[in-house]
This record gives C-alpha cells, structure tokens and sequence, in this order.
C-alpha cells in the first residue's frame, strides 16, 4: 500500500513539474471600454478567451500598471478608451 501511495505521489509531482516547466506565450490583449464595462470585466473576458491561468489579481495589477491606471480611475475609465490586458498562455 505505501509503495503505491509513494508511485501516485511521485506520478503528481512529474505531471505538476512538468506543467510549470512548459514554455509560456506573452499575448496582449486590446479591449476597448464601453458603457457598463469594468476593468474586472475585462480583464476576466481576456483571461478566459486567452486560457490565461493565472491569479486574477495579479493580471489586474499588470494591467492597471501597464496602461497607467490609478486607483481612482478605475471606477472612471471613459468610454472608447483601449486597454491593453497582458496574458500569458502556456504552449
């Protein structure tokens, strides 16, 4: 039994190690702002479409600093403005 708990677990370790070694393609996605949209919206669109697997949060934070978005204008981003969200999707 514990011979077999020791080959599943080393079965895991080799697909995760693998998983986290695969090379990753920078994508940047334009998305334009329109009435009602939020940067939550966005970047959660963009990260589903791209198969981004990444902390939400921090693909927030790239795109907040990447298009120089302070923390006031993100509840007042106007309409027509292009944003550029940063995705990462693993080949």
């Amino acid at each position: 039994m514990n011979k077999l708990l020791v080959a599943a677990l080393v079965a895991t370790c080799m697909v995760y190690a693998y998983d986290y070694t695969r090379p990753v393609e920078k994508i940047e996605v334009k998305a334009v702002v329109k009435a009602g949209s939020t940067l939550w919206d966005m970047v959660g669109e963009a990260m589903e479409a791209t198969g981004d697997q990444r902390y939400f949060l921090e693909v927030l934070h790239a795109t907040k600093k990447l298009n120089g978005i302070t923390g006031n204008e993100v509840g007042r981003l106007p309409i027509g403005r292009e944003i550029i969200i940063p995705c990462e999707v693993k080949r």
